[in-house]
């Protein structure tokens, strides 16, 4: 059995206050926000998260390198989307990273109604992940996606 640990952030019309939210702090009284809020999984749910992502905010300024150090302190995975859609400069930035699954940006699918849509590609990665590891022989990992508030 899968556990998914969800972080809720609040949702903010400005950027640098999203992305602040989105890599979160350590508060006055102790209390983790945001990513860093995964940090304290372990003692407060009992798991560990293995595959981290921000769904169509990981490629906001700050964020991806955010998720990549707080992966590396849980020895876990970030699933990080870009931000850039030429090949030359997917590959400059994807070598940024240097312990994360790069990803593309979107994914296109298409609807029952026989529309094309767009979703961010972090989230079907983790899932595709996610069905993958039992049968590689790896477990069920613990899924962490923190995400803002949609007002």
């Amino acid at each position: 059995m899968g556990l998914c640990v969800v972080v809720r952030v609040e949702d903010d019309a400005d950027q640098a206050q999203l992305i602040s939210n989105l890599i979160g702090g350590v508060d006055a009284n102790g209390a983790h926000s945001g990513l860093q809020a995964l940090l304290m999984a372990g003692s407060t749910l009992g798991i560990k998260p293995r595959l981290i992502t921000v769904p169509e905010y990981s490629s906001l300024p700050g964020v991806g390198a955010a998720m990549e150090a707080v992966a590396q302190r849980l020895r876990a995975h970030p699933i990080i989307e870009g931000s850039k859609f030429t090949f030359a400069d997917v590959v400059a930035e994807g070598r940024s990273y240097t312990h994360a699954y790069y990803v593309h940006p979107r994914v296109k699918l298409i609807g029952n109604d026989g529309l094309t849509y767009e979703r961010p590609s972090s989230a079907r990665c983790l899932g595709i992940f996610f069905a993958a590891m039992p049968s590689m022989g790896i477990g069920s990992p613990p899924l962490t996606v923190p995400s803002a508030l949609q007002a």
